[in-house]
């Protein structure tokens, strides 16, 4: 007998089975003669015709109708471009676009006014729009290379810079030198170069026996290379060595 083929039982056939012949919970009068009542087990079954998997905290699928349908999922909306305001009303669209670029760097950091001035050629402003647009940051207190020194010199002499370094970094960012001698001028008065040279020549030379003529001049120039002055460097390797010394004696 030629084999045939075999299909399994599907969901709908399932149902028109229940239907056909009932449960012992929900009996059909007219169900035909020896048919058989099926008990109701509360199973669920796929197209496959597997039983379904519970979720959780689900005791029967009892609870779920038959022809459930999963609400479709509702798409995210997608939130509104917002155009990049500035504080600054004007009517004239390159003057706009100056002060727009103006807020956008100085939103992200604090810059002196010739990088500001790189900034709006590298954007293509007009000549004229860039010096409206950088009086207008001077007057609102977002643009002020007196403060951006200062701050700039007091950070440095913390890390361990000297003078001379500190001056070279200030130019490169286009500070005029006598904004920078005045910042530099406070520092030096209260012996914040001086201690920032004693803190870095400790820090950098604790464990080196400064003994050693060679291992003294190779810190000397690391210390000259920081900016710091020679008498500036031969102090703090003084200092740094007495301590050692000192140290050493009480060992």
């Amino acid at each position: 007998m030629p084999c045939q083929n075999v299909r399994m039982a599907g969901r709908s056939d399932i149902k028109r089975l229940k239907r056909k012949v009932g449960t012992f919970d929900e009996p059909v009068v007219d169900a035909p003669i020896g048919a058989v009542q099926l008990p109701s087990t509360g199973v669920k079954y796929d197209r496959h015709g597997n039983p379904k998997p519970l979720l959780s905290g689900q005791d029967s699928h009892d609870d779920e109708p038959d022809d459930h349908v999963r609400a479709p999922r509702q798409r995210k909306q997608q939130e509104p471009e917002l155009a990049f305001q500035t504080d600054f009303f004007v009517e004239e669209p390159t003057i706009q676009k100056a002060l727009t670029t103006c807020h956008k760097v100085l939103a992200d950091k604090f810059v002196t006014e010739h990088q500001l001035r790189e900034k709006l050629k590298k954007a293509e402003c007009e000549p004229e729009a860039i010096e409206e647009a950088l009086e207008r940051c001077r007057k609102a207190g977002l643009l002020d290379d007196r403060r951006y020194a200062e701050q700039w010199v007091e950070s440095r002499a913390r890390r361990g810079h000297g003078a001379r370094r500190i001056s070279q970094d200030l130019a490169q960012r286009g500070i005029d030198r006598g904004i920078v001698a005045t910042a530099l001028e406070t520092v030096q008065e209260n012996g914040a170069l001086d201690a920032g040279a004693i803190d870095a020549a400790r820090k950098k030379f604790a464990r080196v026996d400064l003994g050693d003529a060679k291992a003294r001049s190779k810190a000397l120039r690391w210390l000259l290379g920081r900016g710091f002055s020679s008498g500036q460097a031969y102090a703090a390797l003084a200092a740094v060595r007495a301590a050692a010394d000192g140290a050493g004696d009480e060992a």
